[in-house]
């Protein structure tokens, strides 16, 4: 059956390959004619590829002549492609030469003479204009097609003819008669080979979601089922539209699979259906084992698969992976509902015998024993399957196994000996699973559980031993909770404390003491250091390295808090030193993240981004990486580029694997590059903002953390749009989520208050420049709101509880802002809160540094404009304007080494108000001609080259020298990747 790509889709991640057959085309319509051969598997996107070209060549005035071979018997009707792709021709020599193609001319020729008139009709037409031959499915080319072909390959010479053949490189098995023909050409000097691979995720995704938005989990099945393939992901999106099952196989699909699978013999049929029960890959000594053939019997059978392309081999491995694994659900679903069960129980006792020796097959056993029906040797395996992925660093794996192990707990009386543990301890590692891999909610719920169910093990009377084992359980539940913001966590650590009262000291209550003083120091009690001392003295006296880390790490948050710098620091660093060596990485990534944020709270960004890289690499290494303090540790990391200047690095940082990033991790970090979307005045920050604030639609109390960064993005975002009232209204929004949470007095509101603040002031200078009857209503009313902001921001430097004890320097450094914000706005041009400002940001905040600058020079330019010196050492006006300039002239070269388009507009605005040259000459925000600008936003929304024409009012040939000068400047291979660039630059 052929599979043809829907024409109406858009051609997504081809641009690359389809540049090179344009090139091809384009220098045959010069005369130096072209062969290029396009080999992909079914489905790829060969067909829509070649219809986007026919498209391009017709609109560029050249002749288009399309072919396709058709799967007949016996090779079909000679020369079928030819007379397919002429017969839209209405010429005298087609007339004539028609019958003689088809087999019913009065008159026979002989082939030479047939093939030269074939040739020449070609050769003839492109002497009009120049001619793109196609001929599609050249796998099911008859033999006297195929000669024709080679025989008008060599006979270009110098004639505007571009000839395209596609095939199916998965039809080619090592007997097919194409071979020959395709070794024959290759050796042709006009002939080249364009290899369509598999889309990358992305594109997939980009194809999926063309023409609306698709629900993220069924996206991410389809992109993961359809691996690379343009027409399995249509087809699997329609069938999921069509039936709202996205998990089976749609009938049309499967049709075209099982064809394939049709073309095998009966023995290596059956071995694929056996190798497909095993799921996409399979040993083959546990398929050898399985099917029970001789050893040359099943190597037969394999090779035909092989070379049929169903099957791929792994000399490395020993294994065989199914080519595409929509070919193995294909293969499975043919098998009989009895045929299924007993090659499951047959792999599973296959795979029982090999358990000892290889641990890895537990998962495969665990998946074989389900599906046969035999739950009990589920369980086991699914038990032993997670205890080998936490050995290999695999926690979201292990908690799968874990989880699905839960399911078939209360189904099998003995699961307690079976598995070696009780109920709750399974509960208690899964959640501990969940933890490790970044899934803080889950891990909260499945404590929850084990914690109800220890109670419900342990009876009305525990003893000692008991209230250990359940206070240790409470104290978990109380750090579970307080990752995911639940009030209740200092309500279980108190509890905990209470079921040890009485007990002797131990590992135990030890990290009972050392969990309740940290719950006690979060949320600000007073006696949490000295509860801290108790439970380092308990880990001490036990030799408890991993609870001395962790008592430690609330020492030295309680010495920050005092002030005290040296000995936070030295309990820091032992508590690094005791982390290690514990081997305990939970507590290691703990110590790693509050060394990042001490070192970030200070200022210093070297340090900071040294101990956020060694947690990341730590946790990538032990399988953690999107753990809590890992994953706040990514975060720091993040923003602490951002502020340092190192953008780019920032937004590489921010790319995180789909498949292997929990969703709570993904919102955060793309919260955090929001600042640096906001800065380089990216198109889709309003979409992005708006996706990240739906996240806790409707309770923006979830997570907030990610309401103020998104809502303080917002305000700063639409500043810049000069929709000021927009920006007030935002911040009225956003401010309540923190406040709510976390009082009145939360440090991060200094920054939302700045903000804030910033558009009050713009909208009180256009205020002033208005001069009518309203203004000074107008600027009363913006006083009032602006003097409550500013208020707000003072109280919460007073009252405030920083890290440090005082204020920490970005914190610093925002308050400085809303000073000179507020001065602003009530037109002081008042240069010595700016200078403030300035050296506030100074230390390593390159973008508010180059903001406040540009601010400074604007209040010097005004006072020098009204005879007036700068505040500075009594200086003059004409200091004060040269002074300006040179202020101008820093905040625009790092303006425009940052990207940031925005603030590289708004100095030059102000340069040119000002008739300061020497800024933007250079800028990336001139680099492009306007008219380049305005082809380059063509580009952003797909035009063709003819389409960027009839918008434009220009020809074809200036688009296309537009779009080519577009793409050097820009350093560019391709439209898409301009495109890219340009957003990523803000240029569009």
């Amino acid at each position: 059956m052929e599979t043809v790509a829907r024409q109406t889709s858009p051609m997504i991640g081809r641009d690359r390959e389809l540049a090179a057959l344009c090139d091809m085309v384009a220098a045959a319509g010069r005369g130096e004619p072209g062969v290029a051969v396009i080999a992909g598997d079914a489905g790829v996107g060969k067909s829509r590829l070649v219809a986007e070209l026919c498209t391009r060549m017709r609109a560029s005035g050249a002749t288009v002549l399309a072919g396709h071979c058709v799967n007949l018997p016996d090779g079909g009707l000679p020369y079928l492609p030819f007379v397919d792709a002429f017969r839209q021709l209405d010429t005298p020599a087609w007339h004539w030469l028609e019958p003689h193609l088809r087999g019913g001319a009065a008159e026979t020729l002989g082939q030479l003479q047939l093939y030269e008139a074939v040739v020449e009709l070609l050769f003839e037409l492109s002497e009009q204009s120049p001619v793109c031959l196609v001929v599609e499915d050249l796998h099911w080319a008859d033999r006297p097609s195929r000669d024709l072909l080679r025989y008008l390959i060599g006979r270009l010479e110098r004639e505007r003819l571009g000839l395209v053949l596609t095939y199916r490189s998965d039809d080619l098995h090592r007997r097919h008669p194409l071979r020959p023909f395709l070794a024959d050409i290759a050796r042709m000097p006009a002939v080249q080979r364009i290899g369509l691979e598999p889309l990358p995720a992305a594109a997939i995704e980009e194809l999926v979601s063309a023409e609306g938005p698709v629900d993220p989990c069924v996206l991410s099945d389809i992109v993961a089922r359809a691996e690379g393939n343009a027409f399995f992901a249509e087809e699997l999106l329609e069938a999921g539209r069509a039936s709202g099952d996205g998990g089976s196989l749609p009938e049309a699909l499967r049709d075209v699979l099982i064809t394939r699978l049709e073309q095998l013999d009966s023995s290596a049929a059956r071995v694929v259906g056996v190798a497909a029960v095993a799921g996409r890959r399979v040993g083959h000594e546990v398929l050898a084992a399985v099917t029970g053939l001789p050893d040359a019997e099943l190597d037969a059978a394999l090779r035909e698969a092989v070379a049929r392309h169903v099957l791929e081999p792994d000399a490395e491995s020993g294994t065989y992976q199914f080519r595409h694994a929509l070919m193995q659900e294909a293969a499975y679903s043919d098998l009989l509902p009895g045929e299924r069960v007993r090659l499951h129980r047959e792999y599973a006792q296959v795979l029982q015998g090999l358990l000892e020796s290889t641990p890895a097959v537990a998962a495969e056993l665990a998946h074989h024993a389900e599906v046969s029906h035999d739950l009990p040797l589920a369980l086991a395996a699914s038990v032993r399957a997670a205890r080998h992925a936490r050995a290999v660093h695999a926690p979201s794996e292990a908690q799968r196994h874990l989880e699905r192990a839960l399911e078939w707990w209360c189904s099998i009386p003995d699961a307690a000996e079976r598995t070696g543990m009780s109920e709750s301890e399974l509960y208690r590692q899964a959640a501990e699973a969940a933890g490790a891999a970044g899934d803080p909610v889950r891990a909260a719920a499945l404590v929850q559980g084990a914690d109800e169910r220890l109670v419900a093990e342990i009876g009305p009377d525990p003893g000692p031993a008991d209230r250990e084992r359940l206070a240790v359980m409470r104290a978990h539940l109380a750090v579970a909770r307080y990752y995911i913001g639940d009030m209740r966590d200092e309500q279980a650590a108190r509890e905990a404390t209470e079921l040890m009262e009485g007990l002797p000291v131990s590992a135990a209550r030890a990290e009972v003491r050392a969990t309740e003083a940290f719950m006690m120091f979060v949320h600000g009690s007073d006696g949490a250091g000295e509860l801290a001392e108790r439970a380092l003295a308990d880990a001490v006296a036990v030799g408890a390295d991993n609870v001395q880390a962790e008592a430690l790490v609330t020492l030295a948050r309680v010495a920050e808090r005092r002030g005290d710098a040296d000995t936070a620091a030295a309990h820091f660093t032992r508590a690094l030193e005791l982390a290690r060596s514990s081997g305990d990485v939970a507590a290691e990534l703990r110590c790693l993240f509050n060394l990042a944020t001490s070192r970030y709270d200070a200022g210093d960004l070297p340090a900071t981004l040294h101990w956020t890289q060694r947690s990341i690499e730590r946790a990538a290494a032990s399988g953690m990486r999107y753990s809590d303090y890992a994953r706040e540790a990514r975060g720091i990391d993040v923003i602490a580029r951002y502020v340092s200047g190192d953008w780019d690095t920032s937004l590489r940082g921010a790319v995180l694997d789909a498949d292997r990033t929990p969703a709570n991790a993904r919102p955060l970090l793309e919260a955090f590059i929001l600042h640096i979307a906001v800065g380089r005045g990216m198109a889709d920050v309003p979409d992005r903002i708006d996706r990240l604030l739906r996240i806790n639609h409707p309770d923006p109390f979830a997570n907030a953390q990610l309401v103020m960064l998104a809502g303080g993005c917002q305000i700063d975002h639409l500043t810049w749009q000069q929709d000021y009232q927009g920006a007030q209204a935002a911040y009225r929004r956003v401010i309540e989520v923190p406040v709510r949470l976390w009082g009145e007095h939360y440090l991060g509101r200094i920054w939302l208050d700045a903000l804030a603040l910033a558009a009050l002031a713009e909208r009180a200078s256009l205020a002033r420049l208005r001069g009518d009857a309203d203004s000074a209503q107008v600027l009363s009313e913006l006083a009032s709101e602006g003097e409550a902001l500013v208020e707000d921001a003072r109280g919460t430097a007073k009252h405030g509880v920083p890290r440090g004890g005082r204020l920490g320097v970005e914190g610093v450094a925002w308050l400085a802002r809303a000073e000179a914000e507020w001065s602003r706005l009530l037109g002081e041009n008042d240069d010595t809160v700016w200078r403030a400002t300035v050296a506030a940001f100074d230390y390593g905040y390159r973008y508010e540094v180059a903001r406040s600058r540009w601010r400074l020079a604007e209040v010097l330019i005004t006072r020098a404009a009204n005879g007036q010196g700068s505040s500075r050492d009594g200086a003059d006006s004409a200091d004060a304007a040269e002074e300006a300039a040179e202020l101008l002239r820093s905040a625009y070269q790092d303006a425009q080494a940052l990207g940031a388009a925005p603030l590289a507009e708004a100095v030059a605005a102000l340069a040119r108000r000002a008739k300061i040259t020497g800024v933007g000459r250079t800028s990336s925000v001139t680099l492009l001609t306007t008219r380049e600008q305005e082809v380059l936003g063509l580009l952003a929304r797909g035009r063709t080259n003819r389409q960027l024409g009839k918008e434009l009012f220009i020809s074809e040939k200036t688009a296309s020298v537009h779009v080519s000068n577009i793409l050097a400047k820009l350093e560019a291979g391709s439209r898409g990747e301009a495109v890219a660039i340009a957003r990523q630059r803000g240029l569009i």
